[in-house]
């Protein structure tokens, strides 16, 4: 048995988020599209499912090639697109009045990396200082 080698780049993670963030703007190789309002997005159900858990339970309660429509009621499409930009771009720009939001749609998605990344900006920032009884719809 020959000496055994690792081959490694760092830019492969940061390569194939661009890529894939290619693909979704131009929707080519898309296989799922998200209802958010009146406003459609296309994505990758496996992006989708490995940034946020309340899309991988979705995918996997309804079958993973079962439907390619989603809704998804309780965010505003602008926020949505904000949020989907982080998923495939790790990066989110909003305005600061919009943070507890944010924080608010991502606990409620799953997405652990996009509460770190409130946390690490706003160290004090909870799910309780947001007012619960608020519709995230009506919020923009």
């Amino acid at each position: 048995m020959g000496m055994r080698i690792k081959l490694h780049s760092t830019n492969h993670p940061n390569n194939l988020l661009k890529e894939l963030n290619k693909c979704r703007l131009s929707e080519t190789m898309c296989d799922v599209t998200i209802l958010v309002g009146s406003r459609s997005f296309a994505a990758h159900k496996a992006v989708l499912a490995c940034a946020a858990g309340y899309f991988q339970n979705l995918f996997l309660n309804t079958g993973l090639d079962a439907a390619r429509t989603y809704v998804v009621d309780f965010i505003t499409p602008a926020n949505f697109e904000k949020i989907l930009s982080f998923v495939y771009t790790s990066e989110l720009f909003t305005d600061l009045i919009n943070v507890g939001v944010i924080y608010e749609v991502a606990e409620r998605l799953g997405m652990e990396d996009l509460l770190q990344a409130c946390h690490s900006t706003f160290p004090d920032l909870e799910s309780s200082a947001i007012t619960k009884g608020s519709s995230l719809l009506l919020v923009g």
